[in-house]
């Protein structure tokens, strides 16, 4: 496909044990005139997605609406799933002025022997995303460091990020378990991605 849109409406789209090649974006979109929102989902399950351009989530005008629960885009890739975009993504920054009505949400599930991961090409603008991160099915014993989303650009960054692992509020550098290993989540450099020095990486340390 050339392109995806998705409305900012209660929605998923969602590939199974595939490769997905997206020539140019994927556009999470809201009609400036609707007073409904919900959580447009986008679920990747042993899947590798890759976009030839960015995402962009805008939402035009800022419309002057008071949703009961937030709405925005969610992120679910599992198992050994991968999400290649090629440039970077753009997110409205009514994301960050108005969280009680916004939100910008990735989940990652750990399956088997498999940490899923997203790659950004280039610049990315987003505030206050929430990482939602389950390692508990995760059976990696190899010692090491794993990314789980890597920054291409090092001038990008997740600016006032929240994260979540295994269900509970989590700080980074806290001391989790990977079967049975001690583990970490930092935000670092990635030893894989085309800059390995400026820490705005997030990865999964596991220890001796």
């Amino acid at each position: 496909r050339e392109d995806i849109r998705q409305e900012l409406q209660t929605s998923k789209i969602q590939f199974e044990n595939c490769t997905v090649d997206v020539g140019d974006n994927f556009h999470f979109a809201f009609w400036e005139k609707s007073q409904r929102g919900g959580i447009a989902t986008l679920e990747l399950d042993d899947t590798t997605m890759n976009l030839g351009g960015s995402i962009f989530c805008l939402v035009p005008v800022h419309p002057d609406v008071d949703f009961k629960n937030p709405a925005g885009p969610l992120f679910v890739l599992s198992g050994n799933s991968k999400l290649n975009v090629g440039y970077g993504a753009l997110f409205d920054s009514i994301f960050d002025e108005k969280p009680e009505n916004w939100k910008i949400e990735f989940k990652f599930i750990g399956k088997n022997d498999h940490m899923p991961q997203a790659y950004f090409g280039n610049e990315v603008k987003a505030d206050r995303v929430l990482f939602d991160i389950d390692v508990r099915n995760l059976k990696i014993s190899k010692p090491g460091v794993y990314p789980i989303v890597t920054l291409a650009d090092k001038n990008s960054a997740f600016r006032n990020a929240k994260f979540i692992v295994n269900g509970r509020s989590y700080n980074l550098g806290d001391s989790i378990t990977v079967n049975g290993k001690s583990a970490k989540i930092t935000m670092g450099a990635s030893p894989f991605g085309k800059d390995s020095k400026t820490e705005n990486d997030i990865l999964l340390t596991i220890s001796k």
